[in-house]
């Protein structure tokens, strides 16, 4: 259940970043990649940080967490976050990247290292 929440906050999120920031999904390091992060999630990356991207994108509380930018905790009730959520959250938006950037054309043949072959 949580997983596909996850998704579908994440694609809300990254339809609103074609928007507001078009190629962010290319100028987003996936192996640096983490929601938990406030530097090296896709706002930290994109704006420099996450309160800094929150401004620009002009999203608040529980905005944020609609567009899979954060995740919200019941207020009063520990554990309210299940575990591995942050891991979820960055998996669904690795998931919109790679729908947005290109997979590296696979090289065949021989490698003639600039020589005619």
């Amino acid at each position: 259940m949580f997983f596909s929440y996850h998704r579908l906050c994440a694609w809300r999120g990254a339809r609103l970043m074609d928007r507001s920031a078009p190629g962010w999904a290319l100028r987003t390091d996936p192996r640096r990649l983490h929601l938990g992060s406030g530097v090296d999630c896709v706002l930290g990356q994109e704006y420099g940080n996450y309160p800094a991207g929150l401004m620009c994108l002009d999203l608040h509380g529980l905005q944020a967490a609609w567009y899979g930018f954060t995740l919200i905790a019941v207020l009063g009730v520990p554990g309210s976050l299940p575990c591995g959520s942050w891991d979820r959250l960055t998996a669904a938006w690795l998931t919109e990247i790679r729908k947005r950037v290109p997979a590296p054309v696979p090289v065949t043949g021989r490698r003639t290292h600039g020589l005619a072959a």
